[in-house]
């Protein structure tokens, strides 16, 4: 259970505004955690630091983007998905050094460090993105 509170609240965190560094930023400085934050926006109870962030604050109260971040954690489920937050010790330390690094990645399969656990070298990777039907 509070794996899946975790990661809606990191899904959520990505639909109440930009940039999203940003957002974290605030809301780490306010609340001991994103997960923390989703808490209090549960409850309709606001850091009074936070309110100073004026649409923060409208789309933190916004019930609607938390039933959003539900969904969307519900489909990728149905998918099979598997989601990594950043805050997960698996996210790769690579994508940390991103200043934009993402918040939420979602994948299928295993990641490489739950493949070779501390004998993975983060420094050789490889990825693949792309779209199976993709048209012009």
């Amino acid at each position: 259970m509070e794996e899946y509170r975790e990661s809606v609240a990191w899904i959520w965190v990505t639909l109440i505004g930009h940039p999203i560094n940003k957002i974290i930023k605030v809301l780490e400085e306010n609340y001991d955690s994103v997960y923390e934050a989703f808490e209090m926006a549960n409850k309709s109870e606001f850091s009074s630091s936070v309110i100073k962030y004026k649409k923060l604050a409208q789309n933190m109260a916004d019930k609607e983007f938390i039933k959003r971040a539900n969904h969307i954690y519900e489909s990728a489920m149905k998918k099979g998905m598997k989601i990594l937050c950043r805050n997960s010790p698996l996210y790769p330390a690579s994508l940390l050094e991103l200043s934009s690094a993402p918040a939420v990645l979602y994948y299928y399969g295993k990641l490489p460090a739950e493949i070779y656990g501390e004998a993975y070298n983060s420094k050789q990777l490889i990825s693949i993105v792309g779209s199976r039907n993709c048209g012009a």
